[in-house]
């Protein structure tokens, strides 16, 4: 049974963004992160395919339309339906990242995003 948590929700830089922990059973878990991109931005609608100059850990592997995204998540997830949003995971078979560490990698990618909007 898959169940997916949010764990954080941030606003950083006036970009919000959340950490969602993703249960595979009793013991497989790992976290993910996402930016919601406003539709001023960018690289709102660009596939993920489409970020590779993002440097952030693992690059791009989620892109998705907020009110798919939403439907996703067991949790209430304040974001309209028209954002984008672009994630990273830390799925790692060297071991496990804690949520602070993934919140400061967060934080890193959203300043990537506000970097490849200028």
């Amino acid at each position: 049974m898959k169940t997916k948590k949010i764990e954080k929700e941030i606003t950083y830089k006036g970009y919000k963004g959340c950490i969602i922990l993703t249960w595979y059973g009793e013991f497989l878990h790992w976290r993910s992160a996402y930016v919601f991109i406003p539709k001023n931005n960018k690289l709102h609608g660009k596939h993920y395919s489409e970020c590779e100059d993002l440097d952030v850990h693992g690059g791009v592997t989620f892109s998705e339309i907020g009110k798919i995204f939403k439907t996703k998540i067991e949790d209430d997830l304040e974001l309209p339906d028209d954002a984008w949003v672009l994630g990273i995971d830390f799925n790692s078979v060297l071991g496990e990242w804690d949520i602070k560490d993934v919140e400061k990698e967060l934080k890193r990618f959203i300043n990537e995003v506000i970097k490849a909007n200028k």
